[in-house]
């Protein structure tokens, strides 16, 4: 553990920073290989990473983290509460984001609260998949490195998805509302069966049994969704039109298996990388849209990638870290 009496070393702050770029979904192939320069420069830099990355995940229990629409949409950590894990988006920044979890850090281990007294929020870790029952006998799923939150009154059951995805089975309650809370979108719902996920391409929604009502909260717009049907907030907080689930069954995830119908490969790969140990890093912005169609079980990512080689204008290069960069494929990856 991190000496809490003191402030953070250079060699602290350095592996902070390089902590808030290796868990962005937007780090280059040229951050990791400096990042990995950095670690060999000195054989202390490792040990201050692994001590830093491993108080961080203590933190968490997560390896994405929440950006300053959801801090600021979650509130400032008060005292009582498990400190929320938050850093800016974009690697470009990367010591505006080190010095922003340089300075969580020093709170944290400063003046780290105790652990709340009733179960408020819980969370999941690489290719853990948790099942958690809920206060009134509903139930929810949470996939790998997802993050979820538990406020129920009189009045309301109310559910944030902080991070991921979930599945939830609500039991009916017509005197209180079911509601799940996630970017600009609140989810309502009585007696369904639905599962809400949460990436860098926007929130989806997509319903198994029942009906939803999904409201874009900012913008005022709203969509009810029933069987089989999704719908898509884009990260501008436009609201999609309603769209079929064709080829699979919202949750499959639930059973390791990941179904794709027309998606992105940058949704694709938001989810792969929270089955993966190593990070998964598309190193061209305009490979983010490429069409994909697919499926494959959580486990089996690495031969994922192999295929998905095949059929798309990509290559795929393996680090010796374990990590994955996807670039445009050229001649001379044949």
């Amino acid at each position: 553990m991190l000496n809490r009496k003191k402030s953070l070393t250079r060699i602290e702050k350095e592996a902070c920073e390089w902590l808030a770029v290796m868990r962005s979904d937007c780090k280059t192939a040229g951050e990791v290989e400096q990042f990995q320069a950095w670690l060999e420069a000195d054989a202390r830099h490792q040990a201050a990473y692994d001590e830093v990355h491993a108080h961080w995940l203590e933190l968490s229990g997560l390896r994405g983290m929440i950006d300053p629409a959801s801090y600021q949409e979650l509130g400032a950590p008060r005292a009582g509460q498990r400190f929320a894990a938050f850093a800016l988006t974009r690697p470009a920044w990367a010591a505006a984001a080190g010095l922003l979890l340089t300075v969580a850090l020093l709170f944290a281990l400063t003046m780290r609260p105790p652990a709340p007294a009733e179960a408020g929020d819980y969370t999941t870790s690489t290719a853990e998949i948790k099942e958690v029952k809920l206060p009134d006998a509903s139930q929810a799923t949470l996939g790998a490195l997802s993050a979820m939150e538990v406020a129920y009154s009189e009045t309301e059951r109310r559910v944030a998805l902080i991070a991921g995805e979930a599945f939830f089975a609500v039991e009916p309650d017509a005197a209180r509302p079911f509601v799940v809370v996630v970017a600009d979108a609140e989810i309502r719902a009585l007696g369904t069966k639905f599962e809400v996920r949460r990436s860098r391409a926007g929130v989806r929604v997509s319903v198994l049994e029942g009906k939803v009502e999904v409201t874009q909260t900012r913008l005022s717009a709203k969509r009810v969704l029933a069987a089989q049907e999704r719908v898509r907030v884009e990260p501008s907080g436009q609201l999609s039109e309603i769209q079929p689930v064709r080829q699979s069954r919202p949750g499959l995830w639930r059973q390791g298996r990941l179904v794709y119908e027309n998606a992105t490969l940058s949704e694709v790969m938001s989810d792969a990388d929270r089955y993966y140990a190593g990070n998964i890093i598309i190193d061209a912005e305009d490979l983010r849209t490429l069409p994909v169609s697919a499926a494959f079980r959580t486990d089996q990512i690495q031969e994922m990638m192999d295929a998905l080689s095949l059929s798309l204008p990509i290559s795929v290069r393996k680090l010796s870290n374990g990590d994955i960069v996807i670039r445009h494929w050229d001649n001379s990856d044949s």
